[in-house]
């Protein structure tokens, strides 16, 4: 099973590859003291586990990279949004499993719309099917016994 932690770490060390000048890379928790440059990352599940078929769940999810920086640089901020796109490239690798990027894009936010988020959705299907976990039957004897078909014996 892929979980949502899973993605989020998957990405994080992506980001931390290609953007190593940006030292801290914060979750939604922090709200005041945070220093810049730096990410802000959260995952937003779109779809949780929805049942495609009797043994299929489908999964979606956005995930938000906030870039604060020291002075505004949209320069930089492009710079920043090449670097992670570049990194992610078409599939982030999850618990051994490709999962597909769909809808990378730029966007800004804050009062004077000047710091930049960087979004992306991944997909994914997932097989819920319980594998057997006992060991295969190795011998079989079957009893067989005769009546003469005579109920009464």
């Amino acid at each position: 099973m892929i979980e949502l932690k899973s993605i989020k770490n998957a990405y994080i060390k992506i980001l931390k590859k290609q953007c190593p000048e940006i030292k801290k890379i914060y979750s939604i928790e922090i709200e005041e003291g945070y220093k810049t440059p730096s990410f802000f990352v959260r995952i937003i599940p779109l779809i949780f586990r929805e049942r495609a078929t009797i043994s299929i769940v489908k999964s979606q999810c956005m995930i938000e990279t906030t870039f604060f920086q020291n002075e505004k640089n949209e320069s930089k901020q492009l710079e920043i949004a090449e670097k992670i796109r570049e990194g992610i490239g078409d599939y982030i690798e999850v618990c051994e499993e490709k999962l597909r990027i769909m809808d990378a894009e730029i966007g800004y936010t804050g009062k004077a719309q000047n710091i930049m988020q960087f979004t992306f959705n991944i997909e994914f299907y997932e097989d819920i099917r319980q594998i057997a976990t006992e060991p295969p039957i190795e011998n079989v004897s079957i009893k067989e016994e005769m009546t003469h078909g005579d109920a009464a014996n």
